[in-house]
């Protein structure tokens, strides 16, 4: 059976186009804007994105990393912000049953203590015009103009 690939690929133009719009378009939601920088700048699956929480975000008094895996990854000051505004928001829907204490997510779902689904976040941002998938072959997306540096925090 012949794999299928995504039919709507975002070519370099497009995500320095979108890239500023993510950072910068107040008129956006919040975590849209967050879940599009991250996905064109580091690449990360859905699932992966919806799975982030609090704890993998690590703010310094500079410098603020985003761990993806085993690596930290430097943040742009601006998606620091918008990564810390999330991780900030109260829980908009309590939680029922509190198997896993204390877990939050950036990106919550609809079902209380869960996170959103990726069919639900790719809903989001196809909603808002982002119409991407991340490059199987690339991590990062060479001709970007801000490129992010791997680093540990200090």
């Amino acid at each position: 059976m012949p794999r299928q690939e995504p039919q709507d690929l975002l070519d370099d133009d497009g995500r320095r186009r979108l890239l500023p719009r993510c950072l910068a378009d107040d008129a956006l939601p919040t975590d849209v804007r967050a879940g599009g920088a991250i996905t064109l700048l580091f690449g990360p699956s859905t699932e992966r994105l919806c799975h982030l929480t609090p704890e993998h975000l690590k703010f310094g008094d500079k410098h603020a990393h985003l761990v993806l895996g085993h690596h930290p990854v430097l943040l742009l000051p601006r998606l620091a912000q918008l990564l810390r505004r999330l991780a900030e928001q109260p829980e908009l829907r309590p939680q029922l049953s509190r198997v896993r204490p204390g877990l939050r997510w950036l990106f919550p779902g609809m079902v209380p203590g869960k996170p959103i689904s990726t069919h639900g976040m790719t809903q989001k941002l196809h909603r808002t015009a982002f119409r991407f998938a991340p490059r199987a072959t690339e991590r990062w997306p060479p001709s970007l103009p801000i490129s992010p540096a791997r680093s540990s925090p200090t």
